[in-house]
């Protein structure tokens, strides 16, 4: 554990990338079609949160040319389902 500097809670002091948050809004999302899900008797909803981002740690190693090398520190993303993903490799497309 870490310190942080705006909020009172630890964070992981080995991560290579930390933010320090504060709760802006949770909204409350309805379930999909208003049914319960897999047959259960519970309709299931989720919260969708929003925060303020009011601090900020990153390692010096995964700072490469004065931006975070994502490929450095290989985070994990969210796809959906029960799937996340290892970033590896990075590619850059040119916005129109």
């Amino acid at each position: 554990m870490a310190a942080c500097e705006t909020v009172s809670v630890p964070r992981v002091k080995a991560a290579p990338a930390a933010l320090e948050c504060c709760l802006w809004q949770a909204i409350e999302l309805p379930a999909p079609n208003n049914e319960p899900e897999n047959g259960s008797d519970n309709i299931r909803a989720s919260t969708m949160v929003i925060g303020t981002i009011t601090g900020i740690h990153i390692a010096d190693d995964v700072i490469v040319d004065g931006k975070v090398d994502v490929a450095a520190y290989q985070p994990l993303a969210r796809l959906g389902y029960m799937d996340y993903a290892q970033i590896t490799e990075l590619f850059a497309i040119q916005r129109p």
